[in-house]
């Protein structure tokens, strides 16, 4: 119950952040980013889930609010405290869920590329963006020190490191079958006693099955995993592993029948290979607005 409770806070703190956000972008948006939030954050599944997916949701939208305070301030000392939090939380994202700081790199990428557009390059200017990218660099680095060292010399929990499952793994593992969860590699790797043999074992599945598909054969591959990533916007969430049973289409009648058509994941069962180009299919707007009418 106390982590049930503890998830609630936290998305309750991502809502504050994000609709702060568009506040900050744009004002006018405010109040349809507000009613957005509520009913889509405050009756998803995430919200009574305790997991790293939805605690992580606050320092998202606070690295991403940051950000963009930073982007409307004009004083360079206003901009680098706001840039050294933006960094912080960056950090902080990465130790609860890595693949969260995914907006942080196409942030640095975006600000890379903005470069290209200026006509003239000033000298105050390069100085200026050069001391807010060493500062977030250095932000970063030290509490991402700060806070290894601590996770490595901390005694309230006994790690045994060899038990840790190696980023090879999830490469792996995601050109396996559909591109999503596979429960005999994770097996595996329960199986597997040293960190070396997990290495092993997955760059050797790797590069097998790699070569298994071939270049048109993985060309096609990438497709298809990005239209069943499209097909529901969550790559088959409530599928992994072997904690929902049974037939997952829903049957039901009324508003639980409306609601059950919403959250269940069936697209790609029902809708077959039709939409092989759009990014999402047509029948989850169709969803969604028989959702928004119940």
């Amino acid at each position: 119950m106390f982590f049930d409770y503890l998830t609630i806070v936290m998305v309750d703190l991502s809502i504050i952040f994000s609709v702060a956000t568009s506040y900050m972008i744009d004002r006018r948006y405010f109040a349809v980013s507000l009613y957005i939030h509520i009913l889509v954050f405050g009756f998803f599944p995430w919200i009574v889930i305790p997991y790293t997916d939805t605690w992580v949701l606050p320092f998202v939208s606070a690295f991403l609010f940051f950000y963009f305070s930073a982007k409307k301030v004009s004083k360079l000392w206003q901009k680098n405290i706001l840039m050294t939090l933006f960094a912080l939380l960056v950090c902080g994202t990465y130790f609860i869920k890595p693949s969260a700081i995914i907006p942080a790199i196409a942030i640095g990428l975006i600000e890379a590329l903005s470069l290209f557009k200026e006509k003239r390059v000033l000298l105050p200017e390069v100085l200026k963006k050069t001391s807010t990218v060493l500062i977030v660099m250095f932000s970063f680095i030290c509490l991402y020190a700060i806070t290894q060292n601590k996770i490595e010399h901390q005694t309230l929990i006994h790690v045994n490191r060899e038990r840790v499952i190696p980023a090879v793994h999830f490469m792996n593992m995601g050109i396996s079958g559909d591109g999503g969860y596979n429960a005999q590699d994770t097996l595996k790797m329960g199986e597997l006693a040293t960190k070396s043999e997990k290495i092993e074992y997955s760059k050797q599945m790797y590069v097998k099955r790699l070569k298994k598909l071939g270049v048109i054969g993985y060309f096609h591959f990438i497709i298809q995993k990005q239209i069943n990533n499209t097909a529901d916007g969550s790559f088959a969430w409530g599928k992994e592993g072997h904690f929902i049973q049974g037939d997952q289409i829903p049957k039901s009648h009324g508003l639980k029948g409306v609601l059950e058509n919403y959250l269940y994941i069936y697209i790609w069962e029902k809708c077959g290979r039709l939409s092989v180009y759009c990014p999402i299919h047509l029948v989850d707007y169709l969803k969604l607005y028989i959702f928004w009418l119940a």
